[in-house]
């Protein structure tokens, strides 16, 4: 049993202690970990998008965890727009001082009539072998 006088603000249980509980649940075959405790942070935060979903648009978004012995914040600014009322393509920057990491994505996709596929990109600037790339199929049910 662990006793803490307060929760890691990244892991809740501390990273070592995570790989002692990764290697006992693949030891047992555990497949549910049970914490008797709130494991969700207290958090807050606030975004603003200036202009239009149907030409361009700048978002601005923040994140805190307050339950971090210094608050932790996340920092997010994204521009998309919309080329030839057909081809999203957007940006993004991240500061993310719960994972201690900064971020930069981009993506592209296609709208027609009321489906889309979209393809992005997210690298860390942190870590160069910290890298998402996704691809998502969208439907739209209102114009």
């Amino acid at each position: 049993m662990l006793r803490r006088d307060a929760p890691d603000h990244r892991t809740f249980i501390g990273s070592g202690r995570v790989a002692d509980l990764t290697s006992l649940a693949l030891t047992t075959g555990a497949q549910v970990v049970v914490f008797n405790e709130e494991l969700a942070p207290r958090m807050a935060g606030a975004g603003l998008t200036l202009g239009t979903d149907r030409f361009a648009q700048v978002s601005f978004e923040w994140t805190g965890n307050l339950d971090a012995p210094k608050t932790l914040n996340r920092y997010a600014v994204g521009v998309e727009a919309l080329l030839g009322n057909m081809f999203p393509v957007r940006a993004g920057f991240v500061k993310d001082e719960f994972l201690d990491t900064r971020w930069w994505s981009a993506g592209v996709g296609v709208v027609q009539g009321r489906v889309g596929i979209d393809v992005g990109y997210r690298q860390s600037l942190d870590s160069g072998s910290a890298r998402t790339i996704s691809v998502s199929l969208k439907s739209y049910f209102t114009e």
